[in-house]
């Protein structure tokens, strides 16, 4: 699992001038105008099965999940649980289409449509597979906004 990721509401359409995202981030460096906060290692090592790499996890809170609203701990157990409840199918080559693998996701996962889903590629390979949820992380949503 990459990160969990909040959404600025309607992301898709307004404010697209340069340097805009569509997610908020570092958002513990704005309100402490400070450097971001350091992650305790007990609270790393818990959540190493989802996410095994303490650097792309301390990354991944300053930057995003410092905007979600949760704490860490609660913050790393969503994605914990979302991660098991969305694994993806294991192509057997990364090449394969994007409908495809939107298609593995619809069987592995029932109640998946293809527009809660986004396959990301980068110079022809699987980078990855976003599925997009409403803020009580339980339903999908239409990720085109």
């Amino acid at each position: 699992m990459h990160g969990l990721w909040p959404q600025y509401a309607k992301s898709r359409g307004a404010g697209k001038q340069k340097g805009w995202q569509p997610w908020p981030q570092h958002c513990a460096l704005h309100a402490e105008a400070g450097a971001p906060p350091v992650l305790p290692p007990a609270l790393l090592r818990r959540h190493f099965c989802a996410m095994p790499d303490a650097r792309l996890m301390q990354c991944q809170w300053a930057k995003h999940g410092s905007c979600s609203g949760l704490e860490p701990e609660a913050w790393f157990a969503a994605i914990e649980r979302l991660a098991a409840r969305f694994a993806p199918p294991h192509p057997e080559r990364e090449s394969l289409p994007a409908a495809d693998l939107r298609r593995q996701m619809r069987q592995a996962h029932p109640g998946l449509q293809d527009r809660h889903l986004q396959v990301i590629r980068r110079n022809g390979r699987l980078r990855e597979i976003r599925v997009c949820l409403d803020r009580s992380l339980n339903e999908p949503v239409d990720c085109r906004g």
